[in-house]
């Protein structure tokens, strides 16, 4: 009888380990999954390459945090890519690399009442990489139109 409850458990493992990669490999060529929700999953169960994937998708549709989160998390050593992603957001009328930094209070909110108590700094800093090379950065920028483009059809 335990025998056959490790069995089962054993099965049942391996039948959901089986589900989740079929899912990921069917959701690479069906794009009507939300990406960002998509990217949650792939966390939760450490597939990694699949948060990429879908960071890029998102990011391909105008989602500047993943635009920030590839550039911070995955392709820092693609210069090229990088900077394609650079010039999408400003594009977008988002520049990452300057600093965003803010004033709020210590629950949270915005210090825009003048509500009292200590204040504290929240944001993001600016994203600092290398220059590419005038080929390359023409290639980038290139790219960047062309997903700009996209977005906007």
């Amino acid at each position: 009888m335990a025998c056959e409850i490790f069995l089962r458990r054993d099965l049942r493992r391996l039948l959901i380990k089986l589900l989740i990669r079929l899912f990921f490999e069917k959701a690479k060529n069906v794009l009507d999954h939300d990406p960002l929700s998509v990217v949650e999953i792939a966390e939760n169960m450490g597939r990694m390459e699949d948060v990429r994937h879908w960071l890029t998708i998102a990011a391909e549709t105008g989602d500047i945090d993943s635009m920030r989160r590839l550039i911070e998390e995955f392709v820092q050593a693609d210069l090229q890519r990088c900077w394609t992603w650079l010039y999408l957001a400003q594009l977008l009328e988002t520049d990452l690399t300057k600093d965003n930094h803010y004033a709020i209070h210590e629950d949270g909110s915005d210090d825009e009442d003048d509500v009292g108590g200590p204040i504290y700094v929240d944001g993001q800093d600016g994203i600092k990489i290398a220059s590419l090379n005038r080929d390359q950065d023409g290639v980038a920028r290139i790219t960047a139109q062309e997903l700009f483009t996209k977005i906007h059809q």
